[in-house]
């Protein structure tokens, strides 16, 4: 496979300008490249994949309303991360990251909150 058609973001801080006096260098690093090891798990072929796909046609697609598939489960495992990362790390430093998933996989949106919202509990946070 192609290098460049695999889901890779770019996980330098001083693209992200509002960052650096925040979150360290390592930290944001650390994450964004857990962040594409989900992805990369996700579009990875196994012996899982190949059954889950001989299955899915066997059954005309019906299969896939009961199961997961691994690309599923790992976008799900990830936008777990970066809820977990968001209450951890982000939110009490007045930032709040938005899931890649939700804005097709192109790029980390970061939101600069006001200083009064960030330390808001998640449960208003996850609907914004």
């Amino acid at each position: 496979m192609n290098n460049n058609s695999k889901i890779k973001l770019i996980n330098r801080l001083e693209i992200y300008w509002a960052l650096p006096a925040q979150v360290d260098s390592d930290t944001f690093e650390r994450f964004v490249e857990k962040i594409n090891q989900y992805y990369a798990e996700a579009e990875g072929i196994g012996c899982s994949t190949y059954l889950q796909g001989c299955f899915a046609c066997l059954t005309a697609h019906t299969a896939l309303l009961c199961m997961q598939t691994q690309y599923d489960k790992n976008l799900k495992r990830c936008t777990e991360y970066i809820k977990e990362q968001n209450i951890g790390i982000f939110l009490p430093k007045g930032l709040k990251v938005i899931d890649p998933f939700e804005r097709g996989l192109r790029v980390i949106e970061i939101l600069v909150l006001p200083v009064s919202q960030s330390h808001m509990d998640e449960e208003k946070w996850s609907k914004f």
